[in-house]
């Protein structure tokens, strides 16, 4: 038996106590390849232990002791101990021993003061998620004692994930996913007036992700180290993984994308964010994201190329080049790769962008800097898939010298910057002891240029009583200062006079102003119409009367919030100007965005205008219809046709039914046969054989490729945004698989199914349905029984389902090889593992080069 499934069946039988688990071989010649991952010049990578994927899991967690030894977690099982072999050492040096102790299933992992501290997702009944320490309560160098510390509600890919130790130890910082309940929190940084503060109706994301999940979704928390006194620090996240300190003590962390959007107006890039006490980051479900131009949130201070970022660590304790010492790494389990964020000082917060320093890593879960040998060491795995522990080492000789005139500038920003810093810091002091008079201190604050400063000052503004300062906001002269103030009063309270409110806001002379003057214009009425009750028809009308004369102003942010606004405010001036734009040939984006709000509007439509906007939309079926982000189209259409009159449903009638999207699929041909049942193995068997054939050859790419569509792959998965989202998409499935992995995942997709696509399994008056939920209210839930159909959807009344669990089978075929040949099983192998990353736009393989070996490797994934 396993140490993991030793490890759940004793927390069954015993609840939380020790045990002695069995440990299996050591490794295998075909564990990893140590000559797979590759380093910028002057970095070596180096594999330092390859775990029995059979005894010791797959890692997806990891830290470093007082002694350099690392620490890691399986993800569904033990905790592990490596005393790692000498830098530039044998992986048969290494040395690795289980923790025994009834904790694992670690996703985040921090060592301090002597304990061990891990962050449960747990998905059994057995060990519940949550914060963890362990310690060893003798002396003898073996962890024996566990206690739960905090309790989390969630689990899975967006469940609770990293934990990292404040600068001084005295304090722990954690953060989850957006499937994750906050814990209960005795303080909050954050001010509670959160909310989804969308302007229009929420489009839910085409794959059903998230569906359903209010504000503010992912946190994070600090903790002291007793787990007694929590404090909600950060909100607005999709599914930050883990959190790192850079040199001046200030906390980043890293948020993931959501690949079905690429393409679209909303989507938001994977970002390295600047974690502000009491700041929102603006996810919110569906097309509803925030634009990291709204007062009331934070832009990132880097984006990357669209992945999964996973393990993040600041340099400092490498022995690598200051330039590297002052970075922050951050793993990318999709992509591959390590990343080096290099960032610089911006007023009271930073800017910067991201380098590859490795490639062809495989899907690194986690990343841990040791300052005894001072290497950067990362784990690959995650999903049962084969693990690897390896470290970068730098051995580049001695850094270049710095120019001292760079020097003495460089010395100049950072006196500025670290001046700008300490106000900021200041003025986040008052986020947890606020007097009466915080207001006052704040006020100079609210019209300063630096952007990070004025919103740590909103932030505490948002805090007070806005009873005693709402006068003040209405006669303040500064426009940013005025506006910023009147977006904490939204937040926060309702006006004392609805008509005073509106005097305000529209006593501006709006065409001069600079763009971030409009945007805070624009954002602190938009909230005001949102949350507001006290604004009664005249004076929505008045609003929409003065905001239809200030559009467009030729700013493209601008006139999209102005537009949103209009059409919320039912202004008819709106329908004519957007539809305009639907025109735009050169800017997809532009003509999305101008049909998903136009979808919504109620006002001021001619049948010209109608006719318009259908023509627009079947234009965009052949279009977009096989983009991963159709759904979001074909979901505003539909908004936009229930919208019609019964008039107009009469003459429109015969274009009431959605289009038919475009089809890419290959000629019709006789039907495929049976020809084996294909195993794993043998599908790792006829790939190694075919590698060197196969390399290079286009012919058995485009072979793949006929394949792959002819199959059916692109009706559940996306390649660059071409396909469907239902399924992960596999755009670098290549760089994030082995061979064996992904023929496994293949043949066997219900080994394991990942969180986002699991199915529900409803009984209901003796029958299963099972399906996905995508929508739900308080008393029925839609579960869509065919992704690939949003007409599937089955309503069922919450009061008659009598269970719902979650399904063991994956909605993938499992026989989908049993029809080809051994040469087109490696043809299609052949197209997935690298013709779909060369039809990638911005992969990794223009960053680094690229790694065309077709044999298995160590390189796992893990779907963050």
């Amino acid at each position: 038996m396993s140490a993991r499934v030793l490890l759940l069946s004793l927390l069954a039988a015993l609840g939380v106590c020790t045990f002695i688990a069995s440990y299996a071989s050591r490794r295998s010649a075909d564990n990893a390849r140590a000559d797979g991952p590759q380093g910028r010049p002057g970095f070596r990578v180096e594999l330092v232990y390859a775990p029995p994927r059979a005894s010791e899991g797959s890692w997806v967690s990891l830290t470093v002791d007082d002694r350099g030894r690392l620490i890691a977690s399986d993800q569904y099982g033990l905790l592990y101990r490596v005393t790692p072999s000498p830098v530039g050492g044998s992986p048969t040096q290494s040395r690795c021993e289980p923790i025994r102790v009834a904790v694992g299933a670690a996703q985040g992992l921090a060592y301090v003061k002597g304990a061990l501290y891990a962050m449960v997702n747990a998905q059994g009944e057995s060990l519940k998620s949550g914060l963890y320490r362990v310690t060893d309560s003798n002396g003898d160098d073996r962890y024996d004692s566990v206690s739960r510390l905090v309790t989390l509600r969630g689990s899975g890919e967006h469940g609770p994930h990293g934990v990292v130790p404040a600068p001084d130890g005295t304090a722990l910082f954690f953060c989850a996913g957006n499937y994750t309940g906050s814990p209960l929190f005795q303080k909050s940084r954050v001010p509670a007036g959160w909310g989804e503060d969308q302007l229009l109706p929420r489009l839910d994301d085409p794959a059903g992700q998230a569906s359903g999940v209010p504000a503010p979704g992912g946190w994070i928390v600090k903790s002291d180290l007793e787990g007694q006194q929590c404090e909600l620090f950060s909100v607005g996240f999709r599914n930050p993984y883990d959190l790192a300190f850079n040199e001046h003590g200030e906390l980043f962390t890293c948020d993931s994308d959501l690949e079905v959007d690429a393409g679209t107006p909303w989507y938001r890039p994977p970002s390295v964010l600047h974690v502000i006490s009491g700041s929102d980051f603006g996810w919110r479900g569906g097309d509803g994201i925030w634009p990291t131009y709204y007062p009331d949130t934070l832009p990132p201070v880097a984006t990357m190329i669209p992945g999964s970022p996973t393990g993040l660590v600041a340099g400092t304790a490498t022995r690598f080049p200051p330039r590297y010492r002052k970075a922050q790494f951050v793993g990318d389990w999709s992509r591959g790769t390590i990343y080096a964020v290099h960032l610089k000082p911006a007023g009271a917060t930073y800017r910067g962008d991201c380098e590859p320093l490795a490639f062809g890593v495989g899907g690194v879960t986690d990343l841990a800097a040791c300052p005894q040998d001072g290497a950067l060491y990362f784990t690959v795995g995650g999903r049962q898939t084969q693990s690897g522990l390896y470290r970068i080492v730098w051995t580049g000789g001695p850094a270049p010298a710095e120019n001292a005139a760079a020097d003495d500038q460089s010395d100049a920003v950072e006196e500025s910057a670290a001046h700008a810093r300490s106000e900021r810091q200041a003025v986040e002091a008052l986020h947890a002891e606020l007097p009466r008079d915080a207001h006052a201190h704040v006020w100079p604050r609210l019209s300063t240029a630096d952007r990070a400063i004025r919103y740590a000052a909103l932030t505490a503004l948002e805090r007070t009583d806005a009873a005693i300062w709402q006068e003040r906001a209405y006669g303040e002269g500064n426009v940013l200062a005025r506006f910023t103030a009147l977006v904490a009063l939204t937040r926060r309270n309702q006006p004392a006079h609805g008509d005073q409110w509106v005097d305000a806001v529209l006593d501006v002379s709006f065409p001069a102003l600079s763009a971030e003057e409009q945007q805070t214009v624009v954002r602190a009425i938009s909230l005001g119409v949102m949350r507001f009750r006290n604004l009664d028809a005249a004076m929505r009308e008045r609003l929409a009367e003065h905001i239809a004369a200030w559009y467009p102003v030729q700013r493209r942010q601008v006139d999209r919030e102005l537009s949103r606004l209009l059409v919320r405010l039912q202004s008819p001036a709106i329908v004519q100007p957007l539809v305009e734009q639907l025109s735009d040939a050169e800017s997809p984006e532009l003509t999305i965005d101008a049909a998903v709000t136009l979808s919504a509007a109620t006002a001021g439509w001619t049948v010209q205008s109608r006719t318009a906007v259908l023509d627009w939309f079947d234009v965009a079926a052949k279009r977009f219809g096989r983009r991963s982000f159709y759904p979001y189209i074909a979901a505003a259409r539909a908004r936009f046709v229930a919208g019609f009159s019964a008039e107009e449903r009469t003459h429109y009638a015969s274009r009431l039914a959605p289009p038919p999207i475009s089809e890419n699929e290959a000629p019709a041909g006789p039907a495929r046969r049976f020809v084996k049942n294909w195993t794993a193995d043998e599908v790792v068997r006829i790939v190694e054989s075919s590698a060197e054939e196969l390399e290079g050859g286009p012919g058995d790419q485009s072979a793949g490729q006929r394949l792959y569509v002819s199959l059916g792959c692109g009706d559940c998965h996306a390649i660059a945004g071409e396909g469907s989202s239902v399924g992960p998409d596999l755009t670098t499935v290549g760089g994030r698989y082995s061979v064996a992995d992904l023929a496994r995942a293949i043949t066997e997709p219900s080994h394991e199914v990942p969180d986002l696509y699991r199915q529900t399994v409803y009984m209901v008056g003796g029958r299963a349905v099972i399906g996905r939920p995508t929508n739900a209210t308080s008393t029925t839930i839609s579960v869509t029984t065919d992704m690939r159909d949003p007409a599937s959807a089955v309503k069922l009344r919450r009061d008659e389902i009598e269970s719902e669990t979650p399904s063991p089978l994956s909605p993938m075929p499992s026989k989908l090889l049993d029809t080809l040949t051994a040469r087109e099983v490696a043809a299609l192998f052949h197209f997935l593992c690298q013709g779909a990353m060369e039809h990638s736009r911005g992969t990794a393989a223009s960053e680094a080069p690229r790694n065309n070996d077709l044999r298995p490797t160590s390189a796992g994934a893990t779907n963050h």
